[in-house]
């Protein structure tokens, strides 16, 4: 497996909540696992320990995700979608990275435009003409 590039490396939770933006956005990580960890109808992290992050891990995620959006966006002169190719293309790794979710979506809504009953933004329906 390639691995992935040092400056794209961050940590991510094992569980994100729908409704904490679902795929369309970074969660930066400022603990692991649960401070109450009581519930009776959840056993994920019955056998882990809470623990805050310390400030400088997550002063270098940040910088980990800034890296990933910035060098994303350079690459997107052709949209979103070329972008996501061009940066998993020059990083193989990034297959594997936590932030493939998000990467995936710009594939995602490119081909969601081809879908018939789909409502779309109003300036990917105005003609250039």
């Amino acid at each position: 497996m390639t691995p992935i590039p040092e400056k794209y490396a961050f940590e991510t939770g094992v569980y994100r909540p729908p409704s904490e933006g679902g795929s369309n956005s970074l969660l930066v990580r400022l603990t692991r696992n649960c401070p109450w960890n009581r519930c009776g109808f959840c056993g994920m992290y019955k056998t882990e320990t809470f623990q805050l992050r310390p400030v400088d891990e997550i002063k270098r995620d940040i910088d980990a995700m800034a890296a990933l959006r910035d060098d994303l966006m350079a690459l997107a002169d052709e949209g979103l979608h070329q972008g996501a190719i061009r940066l998993i293309g020059k990083h193989p790794g990034l297959n594997y990275h936590p932030l493939r979710h998000v990467l995936s979506l710009a594939v995602v809504r490119r081909q969601n435009r081809i879908h018939p009953g789909r409502q779309q933004p109003d300036h990917e329906n105005r003609s250039t003409g």
